[in-house]
C-alpha cells in the first residue's frame, strides 16, 4: 500500500485494484477515483507523487509507466 499526504492533510491512499481513495485528516473517505480500473485491469497503480499545486504522478505496475494528471488548479 502506498499513501501520500497532501497539504491539506488529506491522505492519498493507492488501492491497487480500484485507484485511489483519499480521506481527510479524520480518516473520512471523501473521495475515490478509479481512473477506470477493475480487479481485471492491466492498470493497477503502484505509486503516486503529489505536487504542491495538485498535479499527481501516477506509476503503474504491469504497462511500466507514469501518467502525469494535471487538474489545473490555481
Amino acid at each position: 500500500s502506498h499513501i501520500a499526504v497532501d497539504e491539506c492533510d488529506r491522505i492519498w491512499y493507492v488501492d491497487t485494484q480500484y485507484g485511489l481513495k483519499i480521506f481527510d485528516s479524520s480518516g473520512d473517505l471523501i473521495g475515490n477515483w478509479s481512473m477506470g480500473l477493475n480487479s481485471s485491469s492491466s492498470n493497477i497503480i503502484y505509486d503516486i507523487l503529489l505536487l504542491p499545486n495538485y498535479v499527481v504522478w501516477v506509476s503503474f505496475v504491469h504497462q511500466k509507466r507514469i501518467a502525469r494528471y494535471d487538474p489545473q488548479v490555481t
